[in-house]
Formats: structure tokens, sequence, C-alpha cells
């Protein structure tokens, strides 16, 4: 004669919760040992804040010589970039940069806006550049204090890196970009005095 056992619900119950506590216990132990074997990874560096845009417009002095000369300011690419207008095509103007620019060594440019060049002259207070453009190329020769002028090449400190406008006499919207002296950059130096003379004035 066989035998039958017959589980009642509520003792199936009371038999399965001892395996339960079991394998929740067996995990949470499981989960804590491989996250104390995980390597911890250092959180990245805090990346410096970005440097505020520069107002040029009210940390630069221009200082036009002529009523006929405009000139305005801009930061762009990190550059300060000086646009020159002259109606007559003579003229000549002061710049006095920010007094923490020797620290900065932003570079300076100027976009000349006439036909012509017949002369450029930037003075940083000891050395004067004279430059001159025609379809040959540029010219250049630099002064220092009362001793006379000698001619200077592109490996010159100097030297007035220009671009001249694809035609010559320059269309309205051309002109000469002309880049500060590489010596400028290293130097105390912030007060510019520039002058320009356009060959088809």
């Amino acid at each position: 004669m066989a035998a039958i056992f017959v589980w009642r619900d509520g003792n199936f119950r009371d038999q399965r919760k001892p395996f339960r506590r079991w394998r929740v216990a067996f995990w949470a132990l499981a989960a804590l040992l491989v996250t104390a074997c995980t390597p911890l990874t250092p959180a990245p560096p805090t990346p410096p804040p970005a440097a505020a845009p520069i107002d040029v417009a009210a940390a630069i002095g221009l200082s036009p010589r002529e009523a006929t000369t405009t000139l305005s300011a801009q930061f762009e690419d990190g550059r300060m970039v000086i646009d020159i207008f002259s109606t007559t095509g003579i003229g000549s103007a002061k710049i006095d940069l920010p007094h923490d620019f020797a620290a900065t060594r932003m570079p300076v440019q100027f976009r000349l806006h006439t036909t012509g060049l017949e002369e450029f002259q930037f003075h940083d207070g000891t050395t004067t550049t004279l430059a001159s453009v025609s379809e040959r190329g540029s010219r250049q020769q630099i002064q220092e204090g009362e001793l006379p002028a000698s001619a200077i090449g592109p490996d010159s400190p100097y030297w007035l890196p220009i671009r001249a406008p694809s035609t010559i006499p320059a269309g309205p919207d051309e002109y000469f970009l002309i880049d500060a002296p590489s010596a400028f950059h290293t130097g105390p130096q912030r007060v510019i005095d520039v002058g320009w003379i356009d060959f088809f004035r």
C-alpha cells in the first residue's frame, strides 16, 4: 500500500523561508566582495575656469592725432586687433594698452584701411620700425634713438609681418594686415605710436 504525503501550504512556505534568507545573505555578501575588489577611479581634475573676454574698448586708449582718422579695437581669436581708417591717407595715433598687457603677451595686429602703403611706422618708445610695401614686397628699416636707420629682414625681431591686399590699389573692403614686431611682445612697453602714408593719397 503506497503512502502519500501531503504538504500543507502553510508548512511548505515555512520550509522556504530559511532558504530565502540564506539566498539574500549570499548575494549581499557577493556584492560586498565585488565592491571591495573594484579599484577606485580618481575623479577627473576640475578644469580651470575659462578666461573672461577682454573688454578691449574699456581697457585700451586710442588717440588719433587727426580728425580724419578713426580707430577701433576688438578682441579676436586671442589677438588685440586695431582697425585704422584714414580718409586723407596720412595720419598717426597713440595707443595705450592695458596696464597688465606685458603679462598677457597678447599679440597685437593692425588692419590699415588704405589703398596703398608708402610707409608705416611703429614706435614702441625706444625703437622705430619703418615699412613700405610695393609690388616687389616689403622693405623695412629700424631706427634707435639718434642712430641712422638700418635695413632689416624677416629674421629681425623688429620686423613687421605685413599681408597686403590681393590687389593694389586696395578695394574699399580690403586692408593691410600688420602684426606688431615680436620684440614688442617680449618687452615691458605698452604704449605704441603708429603713423602711415597711403601711396595713393
